[in-house]
């Protein structure tokens, strides 16, 4: 996997749904990028911070998109940022 420095979070982020709950198919076209995932991996921390980071790998999380970086490592789309990017915890 991937070795993230100070205080970056990779999630993986959930699949976008192709059907919605009334039974209706979503285009591809149409289809919102995902803001939910699982964290796959945490840095160390930034260790002139006295907050320790507070996910851990396995938390499924909900972020902003547009604050993180996507990248892709052995064909999985991740989304790398900082841990004050990150929402909440679901």
């Amino acid at each position: 996997m991937i070795k993230l420095l100070g205080d970056r979070v990779a999630v993986k982020v959930d699949e976008a749904a192709d059907q919605t709950e009334s039974g209706l198919y979503v285009p591809d076209l149409f289809k919102r990028t995902p803001n939910t995932g699982t964290v796959v991996s945490v840095g160390p921390g930034n260790p002139a911070s006295l907050v320790a980071i507070s996910v851990k790998e396995g938390d499924k999380v909900i972020f902003d998109p547009n604050k993180a970086s996507n990248i892709v490592i052995a064909d999985q789309q991740l989304f790398v940022m900082s841990e004050s990017d990150i929402i909440g915890v679901l």
